[in-house]
């Protein structure tokens, strides 16, 4: 045993106890990186070092191992005694001493110092957080450029169902007013009032669920196509100002799927405003938004145009970050590599499809996400 001890003193931190814990040897390392000395460690346990980082729980499954003779291996966060921490990665080994009336051991603690390794780590973790938060403010930025190019008519869009809502419920007061009230014709108004009201409430939908940041939602079960409906519906004044016919399939019935809603909503509106702008010079602008379910449970959604379509040579690099086929002063270049990077969080994919005249993008979802592994 000693010369075990011995071997391992030139390169590891060192320490034996008995099998309560408390300390018969400490070697040289031990002392240097705990700043105690040896007689203040002998005879003491553990609890000398405890930085108190870790839960009570932490310890007593250390102790139910090597109590059953396991080698119990972890990362430990130790205190000195100038107050500062340091991490080692720790194996403890039972050795028995005594088989009855109850096993007792003798524990040998070997320790190699990896704070340094810690802190990079550390320094990485806040990377990373800081490049994800940097994302998010990236992509919503995006999201609020997206929003004020396709929802320059919402007042307009707003402005004529309240108008028109109004108009609906003061002719109903004045019926009632000059003792004309009709049951059927208040029905009738009542409908109309109904009508409009949904028609209100889909813009607010569409608006709510888009222009809010749902990076941190979690994936809920979603009927997306009052998002839909609410999206172009904010979005048709734009359509109308540029004369542009907007045909859809497949968004009649509910379809529900697993998603971040306002996040998939961010993925129709940077498709829609590509293909606004895509078509803005052609004399009989179109898009088509088609949504249909695959055998292989899967959304696929695909939005057309018959626009001035993108050149072969600048296919391969449209999902780049920055990189536009716009002219200069429009767009950031960010759209479809923030719609790429939402659908593939979404475990889904999107890409150009190969058509003889039109420009035609899908993006294809699961109905359910996958469970963490």
């Amino acid at each position: 045993l000693k010369k075990i001890i011995q071997a391992l003193d030139t390169s590891a931190i060192v320490a034996m106890t008995d099998h309560y814990g408390k300390i018969e040897y400490v070697n040289p390392l031990f002392c240097k990186i705990s700043k105690y000395s040896a007689e203040e460690l002998i005879g003491n346990t553990h609890r000398i070092v405890n930085s108190g980082f870790h839960p009570p729980s932490f310890f007593k499954s250390m102790w139910d191992t090597i109590l059953q003779g396991k080698v119990w291996k972890g990362e430990i966060k130790n205190k000195a005694k100038d107050g500062s921490t340091y991490w080692v990665f720790t194996s403890i080994v039972p050795l028995e001493i005594q088989s009855t009336p109850q096993k007792k051991y003798k524990f040998i603690s070997i320790r190699f110092d990896i704070t340094q390794q810690k802190e990079a780590e550390e320094k990485i973790r806040k990377a990373m957080e800081s490049l994800k938060e940097e994302r998010a403010k990236t992509i919503y930025a995006e999201k609020m450029a997206s929003l004020g190019e396709l929802s320059a008519g919402i007042a307009h869009e707003l402005g004529n169902p309240l108008g028109a809502l109004r108009g609906r419920i003061e002719m109903l007061d004045q019926q009632i007013l000059n003792n004309k009230f009709s049951p059927e014709k208040a029905h009738k108004t009542l409908e109309k009032v109904l009508q409009l009201t949904d028609k209100i409430s889909r813009i607010i939908r569409g608006l709510s669920a888009y222009a809010r940041d749902g990076s941190q939602d979690p994936y809920q079960k979603t009927d997306i196509i009052p998002m839909i409906q609410g999206i172009l519906e904010f979005s048709n004044e734009k359509f109308k100002k540029q004369g542009i016919k907007v045909e859809t399939q497949g968004i009649e019935k509910n379809l529900h799927i697993e998603c971040r809603e306002a996040e998939i909503g961010q993925v129709f509106v940077n498709l829609l405003n590509n293909a606004c702008d895509a078509v803005s010079s052609s004399k009989d602008p179109r898009i088509w938004l088609e949504l249909s379910k695959t055998p292989q449970d899967t959304l696929k959604i695909r939005v057309k145009d018959n626009g001035c379509g993108i050149p072969p040579e600048k296919k391969e690099k449209i999902f780049q970050s920055f990189y536009t086929t716009k002219k200069a002063g429009k767009g950031t270049g960010l759209g479809l590599s923030i719609s790429r990077s939402i659908v593939q969080s979404h475990h889904g994919q999107i890409y150009l499809e190969d058509h003889p005249e039109l420009t035609s993008f899908v993006v294809e979802l699961p109905l359910k996400q996958p469970s963490p592994s």
